[in-house]
């Protein structure tokens, strides 16, 4: 069995029903539960989670506009 790209498996994921979705991330989650992340994984949960969205045209990062 060949490895599979993480990207293809997020664009595999997408297409997806909101319901498998749910199943698939409670699939996951129970993996992750039944043995300990190494440092290579704990990197990955986390970029999975990181939002690649940049700040709208509104945004201010001025101290006076907070």
């Amino acid at each position: 069995m060949s490895p599979v790209a993480y990207d293809e498996v997020e664009k595999l994921a997408e297409q997806l029903s909101p319901t498998e979705q749910q199943a698939l991330i409670s699939r996951l989650q129970t993996l992750a539960q039944q043995h300990a992340l190494n440092k290579d994984e704990w990197w990955t949960l986390l970029d999975s989670i990181t939002v690649n969205i940049p700040p709208g045209s509104a945004f201010s990062d001025r101290r006076e506009d907070w």
